[in-house]
């Protein structure tokens, strides 16, 4: 269907009927609905031609799309490459009182990957995501890279893995606020930041 500004989806599961086929959720490009009481359960993102990138197989979003979350779940998805759960290209998405759990990204952000955009997430859970598949795999539940500037608010952040570091949250030349959250249990196979990976470009030379 047609998402649009003024959509309201509310209340559905949305998972596949082949799971073992190409099946993401939903796709935005500049648009900003609002998403409320939804499951995004067993999605699949695979690389499979040009168009099938392997990116956020839940929900992947570009183009300044700013829609808002409120109380959904993500549940068991999987990406052959970055954002297990979600994909967030260019954006400035809100998330409020939602769920991650257990879904899986083969290289960046087993639960959510944001790049270039200034995502909010509020009271949310992130628990059981995984970011492995390739040996520089960061970010189990959360990564953010490529400018823009994010806030993580009253999140618990627990019992996510990753391949190299981050295994909570891997922040690569991107602005991020964390307040109030409690982050524990996530372990990262190669301790570089077991539970937290943060690097920033370096201030240009005058």
């Amino acid at each position: 269907m047609n998402i649009g500004d003024q959509t309201v989806v509310d209340g559905f599961l949305l998972t596949p009927f082949n799971p073992s086929a190409y099946s993401r959720g939903v796709y935005l490009n500049n648009s900003s609905p609002i998403i409320q009481n939804c499951t995004f359960k067993k999605c699949v993102s695979y690389a499979a031609t040009s168009s099938h990138n392997g990116y956020g197989a839940a929900v992947f979003m570009e183009n300044n799309s700013s829609p808002k979350f409120i109380n959904c779940s993500f549940e068991d998805n999987i990406a052959i490459n970055y954002g297990g759960a979600l994909y967030v290209l260019n954006s400035s998405p809100v998330f409020i009182d939602c769920i991650f759990s257990n879904n899986k990204g083969s290289s960046t952000g087993g639960g959510a990957f944001n790049s270039g955009s200034s995502s909010i997430y509020s009271h949310c859970i992130f628990s059981g995501n995984i970011s492995k598949g390739q040996s520089s795999s960061r970010g189990g539940a959360l990564s953010f890279s490529g400018g823009g500037n994010s806030k993580i608010n009253n999140c618990l952040i627990t019992n996510n893995t990753a391949n190299y570091g981050g295994a909570a949250i891997s922040c690569f030349h991107a602005g991020l606020s964390v307040l109030n959250c409690t982050i524990s249990g996530n372990p990262a196979d190669n301790q570089t930041g077991g539970r937290l990976f943060c690097t920033r470009k370096p201030a240009p030379i005058p």
